[in-house]
């Protein structure tokens, strides 16, 4: 079973944009601090070390995490499933790796006076080609409803 759990903070507000080279799909991308400890026999001492992640959620969960109005700072929960991509450079290969986001629980928000979900209703623009007959490329109206 590939399943990932790990708890960190936000080391800067996700990102979340309508893809093009993807028809159109709402991503979510986040980078989580996961802390952890290890032995340094030398220093005779408990060392803090940091393993970044790179989080990623698709379609509909992309769309509800950028709803919840989750910022930098934010302690979090992360459940997903590890992914790995190659990418061909022409003369090298390269491997990223990242978590399939499949749950975020906020274990503790940033403080009070911060962005909230309220302030961040426009959507954004497709990124990667998005093209002007694009409906999602920009908001709608003020005056009309979101449906």
């Amino acid at each position: 079973m590939n399943k990932w759990e790990g708890d960190g903070g936000l080391v800067r507000d996700p990102e979340f944009a309508f893809v093009e080279a993807l028809g159109g799909l709402p991503v979510w991308e986040a980078t989580l601090a996961c802390n952890g400890t290890r032995y340094d026999s030398k220093a005779g001492q408990q060392i803090v070390t940091t393993t970044w992640v790179r989080l990623k959620a698709y379609g509909s969960k992309a769309e509800e995490l950028w709803e919840a109005g989750y910022t930098k700072g934010d302690h979090v929960l992360v459940v997903g499933e590890l992914a790995q991509r190659v990418i061909d450079h022409g003369d090298r290969k390269e491997d990223k790796t990242h978590i399939n986001v499949w749950r975020v629980d906020a274990l503790r928000r940033r403080s009070a006076g911060q962005s909230t979900p309220a302030q961040r209703t426009q959507r954004p623009a497709a990124v990667a080609g998005g093209s002007s007959n694009d409906p999602w490329a920009s908001a709608p109206p003020a005056d009309e409803p979101p449906f």
